[in-house]
């Protein structure tokens, strides 16, 4: 019978009934010695003699006692009034997801961030060895704050677990049913689960693909209108194909759950929390690995190796080895190897591998520390595997500096033989640049100061290129280093178009003529081909050839994409700058080209939404508050554009072209005045520094002055200035679309009208 409203069950006052399910009665109840309101799961009187019932009972208060995580429900106490076995758990206001999903299916992000928290949930459980047994949307509570909570642990099972070397505290549990016994819930059971075998954490990790199939589609993957039927079916048959049910999903979404649904255990998952690597990273937009058995780690992060060394002139070293390191292991056509972009976000920062493992959904990170005295060099290695947290290899070596590429190769080596790939490329791909050590250390140096995307840092970076290919004449990456100087110089508006593309023409095609299937120098060779040449169907051939090379090289695929976009071939462009945010998910540069080439696509909302995520991974990345800005504009909100605009100069040096841009965005804002102003800056400026013709020209438009427009614009064409490549696609020049003066400008640079 029902307990009626101020029964007393020891301290706790019952206030009204909440329902009724198979382990009893629950009640909202008020601790009268806390003065809180608690929930109270009753066991009646007359369910004392079942004795399977009581052990679940019991089994659930011992279970959640031992477990205390956010996502799961909390247990106060436990006690027994007058023959009434009760538990006191936390109070719940909310609903059921079963509910949730019995209104309609949800959309894909809110199933993520839901699922998320249900994983982390049995992430926890599992760790202490619980293996929940009966997950389904009944058994998973939405708070009305929105916190995700995991109930009713009454069919869990306890394994003894280890962990830190002792003991774990809690009891060891024997399974309270015999092989060939099913327990659980049929439509959400793991074949080796309704097949009544003993189950692992991975059998969780199939319920949990279940649900949150169900959570998109609304209806169970294995749904049957008989016990039988849905057995047979969930030992038979494939798991359904989300993206045949025209949701609007991404597809790597479906590819998770389909993993999870695995009929064979060790074709899942083999953890939860390798499922909340995958889901978090879905949800940021990255890709995941789709292989359908993990059996040796298949992808690699390596982290930025730490400096040790007080003096900062050593930087470079522990730099230049995590780069080559990088490269090297990302020619292996059977291993996925997180790109520099993304890994660089960690330098500096003490990070556990483990964890950086999973948030990067890799199965490997590799670690090192450098120390660096005179000519001595020690170096300690460490390779972690993320999904079982197993150090596959660990070693310490000590050299000379001038043997650092014999070191690095053997480094990668060791590697490759850990993670157990076998191919006839290795021995190939995994071969020393240069046999002159001076020469690769100033290559390193120059590397080192290319990163850093300044005036200073290209000037510096093409001493050191040219000093390493004085000393060996024959090492090609060097002359593709002075390629990609020379054109960053001149791309950043530092020196004329002229200078600096016909330098780094040279520079490329002497790389090429020395190595030719080194797709960086292609990359390089593309670039100059359709900025300054103006030769677009050959910078097409050379992108697609470095892409060939190699795959996974992410420059040429960023730098192609924006190839085409300036074409006008919106749907192929975007498409390659996404294969570079896959291949480099949390790169600034990455994000920031996705969000410029959806400012010439005129998606100003996806423009701006990829700049606030660059910004987000660098605050002090000043270029992309300007694309925000022009973005801004675009829409008609000038004050904010404007304001974004100034935050972009406030962050870098004086700089015509970003003057220039920010007197237009004045002019367009009706500020005659202040663009006026700011044009006479930009004219006294150029006294200093080179302006290109093409800022006055973006000056001229912003005020109105078309004829002006033009006549910068013609001498913007006969320097040959790169900016003029994006005149097809740039809104700032719609206002002159029409004039025939700009259609004779765009054939002449050979793009199409």
């Amino acid at each position: 019978m029902a307990l009626e409203k101020g029964k007393r069950l020891g301290p706790y006052e019952i206030l009204s009934s909440l329902g009724s399910g198979g382990m009893g009665e629950v009640y909202r109840a008020r601790d009268v010695r806390l003065d809180r309101e608690v929930a109270v799961k009753v066991l009646p009187e007359t369910r004392v003699c079942d004795a399977d019932l009581m052990a679940r009972f019991d089994r659930e208060a011992r279970v959640l006692a031992a477990l205390a995580h956010p996502n799961i429900l909390t247990i106060y106490d436990v006690g027994s009034e007058s023959g009434l076995n009760y538990v006191v758990t936390e109070l719940l206001e909310g609903d059921s997801l079963f509910a949730r999903i019995k209104q309609s299916p949800l959309p894909w992000k809110a199933a993520i961030e839901i699922a998320i928290a249900v994983a982390d949930g049995l992430t926890a459980a599992h760790s202490r060895g619980v293996i929940h047994r009966d997950l389904k949307p009944e058994n998973i509570f939405i708070t009305s704050n929105s916190v995700v909570k995991l109930l009713d642990f009454g069919l869990a099972r306890q394994e003894q677990v280890v962990s830190d070397g002792q003991a774990s505290h809690l009891e060891t549990a024997i399974q309270d049913t015999s092989p060939g016994t099913m327990i659980g819930t049929i439509q959400y059971m793991s074949p080796e689960q309704v097949r009544g075998q003993v189950v692992d954490a991975r059998s969780d990790i199939f319920s949990f693909g279940a649900v949150l199939y169900e959570m998109l589609v609304g209806c169970r993957p294995f749904s049957s209108s008989s016990a039988v039927d849905a057995i047979a079916s969930i030992l038979r048959d494939p798991a359904p194909d989300l993206l045949r049910n025209d949701l609007n999903i991404p597809p790597q979404l479906d590819i998770a759950i389909r993993r999870c649904l695995e009929k064979n255990p060790e074709d899942r998952y083999q953890s939860m929390q390798e499922v909340t690597g995958i889901l978090k990273s879905i949800l940021s937009g990255g890709s995941i690995v789709s292989a359908r058995r993990l059996k040796a780690p298949d992808s690699l992060a390596v982290l930025p190796f730490e400096d040790e060394n007080p003096e900062s002139e050593s930087e470079y070293i522990a730099d230049g080895i995590t780069d080559n390191l990088i490269h090297t292991l990302s020619q292996l056509p059977r291993l996925s190897v997180m790109a520099r972009g993304t890994v660089f976000r960690y330098k500096g920062r003490t990070a556990d591998p483990i964890s950086v493992g999973r948030s990067l959904n890799v199965r490997a990170v590799l670690t090192g520390r450098i120390r660096h005295h005179g000519g001595d060099l020690c170096i300690q290695t460490e390779l972690v595997d993320v999904l079982t947290g197993a150090r596959l290899w660990g070693e310490d070596y000590t050299s000379r500096l001038e043997d650092l590429l014999s070191l690095e190769q053997e480094i990668s080596l060791r590697i490759v033989e850990k993670l157990r790939i076998k191919t006839v490329r290795r021995k190939k791909r995994i071969q020393n640049p240069t046999e002159n050590s001076e020469a690769y250390q100033l290559y390193l140096k120059g590397r080192f100061h290319w990163n850093k995307r300044t005036l200073e840092g290209f000037r510096r970076a093409i001493d050191y290129f040219g000093e390493a290919a004085h000393l060996d004449p024959n090492f090609a990456l060097a002359y593709g280093g002075l390629a990609d100087a020379y054109s960053f110089m001149g791309g950043y508006g530092y020196i004329p178009s002229r200078e600096a593309y016909s330098k780094a023409k040279v520079e490329a095609v002497k790389a090429l003529k020395l190595d030719p299937t080194l797709a960086e120098a292609y990359t390089s060779l593309g670039t100059v081909q359709y900025r300054y040449d103006w030769d677009w169907a050959g910078a097409e051939e050379s992108f697609r050839k470095a892409i060939q090379l190699n795959p996974g090289y992410i420059i040429a695929h960023l730098w192609f994409g924006v190839f085409l976009v300036l074409t006008g071939r919106f749907p192929e462009g975007l498409a390659e700058v996404r294969k570079a945010m896959d291949l480099d998910p949390l790169s600034i540069v990455v994000h920031w080209t996705m969000g410029y080439v959806n400012y010439y696509a005129r998606d100003y909302e996806r423009a701006i939404e990829a700049g606030r995520r660059a910004i987000d991974l660098d605050p002090a990345f000043a270029r992309v508050y300007v694309d925000i800005g022009l973005c801004l504009i675009q829409q008609g909100k000038n004050q904010e554009g404007i304001y974004e605009i100034q935050r972009g100069i406030s962050l870098l040096e004086r700089n015509p072209s970003l003057m220039a841009t920010l007197s237009y965005a004045y002019a367009i804002s009706g500020e005659k005045a202040e663009a006026e102003r700011l044009l006479q800056d930009l004219i006294e400026e150029a006294r200093r520094q080179y302006v290109s013709p093409y800022s006055y020209s973006l000056v001229c438009i912003g005020l109105g002055k078309r004829d002006e427009a033009f006549e910068w614009l013609e001498k913007a064409f006969e320097t040959r200035e790169d900016a003029l490549v994006s005149l097809k696609v740039n809104p700032r020049f719609d206002s002159l679309r029409s004039d025939t003066r700009f259609q004779s400008m765009l054939r002449r640079i050979g793009l199409p009208l």
